[in-house]
């Protein structure tokens, strides 16, 4: 998870999720930002509950490496490290999703 990239969307406030009242001849505008770091560092950036979805996909521990990165999630030296690595990004997830939002 180090060093992927993070896509940032936000509805304008009076669109809660297309229906169709709100699509009329198209979809709602959505605001958007492509933001490429590391994933820790750009969730903790991100404002509490803004997040409609998160998709992810974690490496797996030990499976292999990336090149070019000391701090990859996945080269801890035991799986207990790893799990910890993980909790700690899935805890910045959890802060910034929404309450009505999906993992």
């Amino acid at each position: 998870m180090y060093r992927h990239t993070v896509h940032y969307n936000t509805f304008p406030d009076e669109i809660h999720a297309p229906t169709a009242e709100n699509i009329g001849d198209g979809f709602p505008t959505i605001c958007s930002s492509v933001i490429t770091g590391d994933a820790l560092n750009v969730l903790s950036r991100l404002p509490s509950e803004t997040v409609h979805t998160v998709v992810t996909s974690p490496p797996y521990w030990s499976l292999r490496d990336y090149g070019g990165m000391s701090a990859q999630i996945g080269l801890e030296d035991d799986p207990d490290e790893y799990v910890a690595s993980l909790v700690e990004v899935f805890d910045e997830v959890r802060r910034v999703l929404r309450n009505d939002g999906s993992l």
